[in-house]
């Protein structure tokens, strides 16, 4: 909520206009820290470094779970602003945005950006003209 009343103050032309935040902004700033705080664990995972070598399964998906929950909560945002049941990345593109996530830093600048144009699809709006 923080980052949403920075954005508003700072970036808005008229701020007091706006009371509530966007679909694009709710989908950003919760991504962003949903995968910084990484509330959801599993209490049974082992945490010192010989015993999860042993254990290891690099088909578990739960390794991202953190990053699963913050872009389908986002996307529900986002279908529902689009008046959309829901809203089905590409596999292609849903494996890069949980790479990113991951193991990149994300500025929540470009976080924006990349849900405005998910946004922008979802809506059948053009992105790129023929």
């Amino acid at each position: 909520m923080d980052d949403i009343w920075r954005w508003k103050v700072y970036h808005l032309r008229e701020p007091q206009e706006r009371r509530f935040s966007d679909a694009i902004k709710r989908a950003t700033y919760f991504t962003k820290w949903l995968v910084k705080l990484r509330p959801i664990h599993f209490v049974n995972r082992p945490v010192v470094s010989a015993e999860f070598l042993s254990r290891f399964d690099k088909e578990e998906t739960t390794l991202l779970i953190n990053e699963y929950f913050a872009i389908h909560s986002s996307l529900s945002f986002l279908a529902t602003d689009a008046k959309r049941d829901k809203i089905i990345l590409a596999p292609k593109t849903m494996g890069r945005l949980l790479y990113h996530l991951h193991y990149r830093d994300i500025t929540s600048d470009s976080l924006m950006i990349w849900y405005q144009l998910v946004a922008t699809a979802a809506k059948n709006e053009l992105i790129i003209m023929r």
